[in-house]
């Protein structure tokens, strides 16, 4: 999913974030290139629209099986994974029933009719984001402010403002606003301090909080990944449930506990299934950082390419 990531290279699976009790996907060696197609961009920079999403009560979930590259590689088919029901047509709880837009709207360039906003919904009921659509605006919730879906947690209908989103839905259907991204679909933006990140097949286009993998600096409840589009790291939700310990299997990105990263099971250790997906490994602070197993060294995340400034000391337990 990175352009030009601080990641390591994603191989077999997607890059995907699971919304509600999902995880996101395994990530491959530093060496590697990453495999879902999305892009993110930062209040500065485009990149391509990546298939990434992710709420907290509806826990997102990325897949991937090698940790992205710096030197960049498209991380294709990654999406934001939540448990839903209720679809296209439905009736909400008020009675009102849910309108489908006749066509599909673009999140980032927002072109609906007046008082309407394109919102992120899954028109299939399968539990991820997989289409956009307009829909009435009906609160000002901005960055920060609690919010309320209706019908179910991908509905896409919520009381945030225009440009604004209900992420980290909890099954009693409440949230927390985030903006989503604006600008043009070839040079998105978001505001400082956050990256742009696109995903589920350019459904989703949202701005994450940037932060650092070794002090996990996120809010409560989320985990410090890397950005698979672009240079960087964002806040995602987290997806690990009561698993997600080291050497424990992981389906997607997120579906590892704070401050692990969800590796492939083949470069990470021998003591990860290697039947599995994925397998959680730690972060570390490189060079000389410990690792928990005994075959794993602390390598710089990006090598073989160099380190961005500043970035130095970030590094990952991994077989050498």
């Amino acid at each position: 999913m990175h352009i030009t990531p601080h990641i390591l290279p994603v191989t077999a699976l997607t890059w995907t974030l699971a919304l509600a009790a999902c995880g996101p996907t395994p990530a491959d060696d530093s060496s590697g290139s990453s495999t879902a197609a999305a892009s993110t961009s930062s209040t500065s920079g485009s990149t391509a629209a990546p298939t990434t999403s992710g709420a907290d009560n509806s826990t997102t979930a990325v897949s991937t099986t090698e940790f992205a590259s710096t030197s960049g590689g498209s991380t294709a088919g990654q999406s934001f994974i939540v448990p839903t029901d209720g679809g296209c047509g439905g009736v909400l709880p008020d009675g009102q029933k849910l309108r489908c837009s006749p066509e599909d709207c673009d999140p980032i360039e927002q072109n609906c009719g007046p008082g309407e906003k394109c919102v992120p919904w899954s028109s299939s009921g399968s539990g991820a984001y997989d289409a956009d659509r307009c829909v009435e605006v009906t609160g000002d919730g901005v960055v920060g402010e609690p919010c309320t879906v209706q019908g179910n947690k991908l509905s896409g209908v919520d009381d945030c403002a225009f440009g604004h989103i209900c992420w980290k839905v909890d099954d009693d259907l409440h949230g927390t606003c985030i903006a989503q991204c604006t600008g043009t679909q070839a040079d998105p933006q978001c505001p400082a301090g956050s990256t742009c990140v696109i995903t589920n097949g350019n459904a989703l286009a949202v701005c994450l909080q940037d932060c650092d993998p070794l002090k996990q600096d996120c809010m409560a409840s989320e985990l410090c990944l890397p950005n698979f589009m672009q240079p960087g790291f964002i806040c995602a939700p987290d997806a690990s449930g009561r698993e997600g310990q080291t050497n424990d299997a992981c389906d997607f990105a997120n579906g590892c506990d704070p401050g692990l990263l969800c590796g492939g099971p083949t470069t990470t250790s021998s003591a990860c299934p290697i039947d599995s997906n994925g397998c959680c490994t730690p972060f570390c602070s490189f060079p000389g950082g410990a690792c928990p197993n005994p075959d794993q060294q602390c390598v710089s995340f990006f090598a073989p390419d160099p380190p961005p400034p500043g970035d130095e000391d970030i590094g990952v337990c991994k077989l050498p």
